[in-house]
């Protein structure tokens, strides 16, 4: 669909794939869920929606109750290695997820409400655009 809006549209329509926003439910309970899970989304689904040709995004949220730093390299390597841009997200903690996404050169880097003057300096420093999701704090409360 991507394709053929980008066609009828002035505007180019990047879509994005949220494979890797939050852990299923399916794997939760599992003691090595989360692995499990990265290998299905490394192995399989992030290949798949690749060969749509479709490009776009690859939304990663490295946040406390979704993956972790360790698991969202993996994971946006195989997105980078697909040729896709990829993103990750420092919402809730500290993670670590700007400095990650700028040492991969994800192509943006959401939310931010818990970044260092560390973290704004790489980022200002780099390619990885800054998005600020301001609405989402008062929605999370």
């Amino acid at each position: 669909m991507q394709r053929e809006l980008n066609l009828e549209q002035p505007i180019e329509i990047v879509s994005t794939f949220l494979g890797a926003h939050v852990l299923p439910a399916e794997y939760r309970s599992k003691a090595d869920g989360a692995q499990q899970y990265v290998a299905l989304l490394t192995d399989r689904l992030i290949p798949e929606v690749a060969a749509e040709k479709a490009g776009g995004i690859l939304r990663c949220f490295c946040d406390r109750g979704a993956f972790s730093r360790k698991d969202s390299k993996i994971i946006l390597e195989a997105a980078r290695n697909a040729d896709w841009c990829a993103n990750s997200c420092e919402q809730l903690t500290r993670t670590g997820a700007a400095q990650l996404a700028v040492q991969l050169g994800a192509a943006s880097c959401d939310h931010l409400e818990q970044v260092s003057k560390a973290d704004v300096r790489a980022l200002a420093e780099s390619k990885t655009v800054a998005t600020l999701c301001l609405a989402a704090i008062f929605i999370l409360d």
